[in-house]
């Protein structure tokens, strides 16, 4: 993985979108969970971060080679 980050492109993102991108512009990537938009929730995705998107536990690591390993696992709920 390259220690510089790509900035992104700010004219494909509307002002409210660039306004929640700008706290993580130095992280590279980010997943942003945009069900609600009311209240839209953005997570960094770098190493050795854990999340939760709904029904999804997400954990990113570096793997030897200085990638990003995204493991995605989901779970569909049951009702008794």
């Amino acid at each position: 993985m390259s220690s510089e980050v790509e900035k992104y492109d700010e004219q494909y993102f509307c002002s409210s979108c660039r306004e929640l991108l700008a706290e993580y512009k130095g992280n590279g990537y980010v997943l942003a969970d945009l069900r609600n938009l009311d209240t839209p929730t953005i997570y960094p995705v770098k190493a050795g971060t854990k999340f939760e998107v709904r029904c999804y536990m997400v954990s990113v690591t570096e793997t030897k080679e200085k990638e990003l390993d995204i493991t995605v696992l989901g779970s569909i709920p049951t009702d008794g």
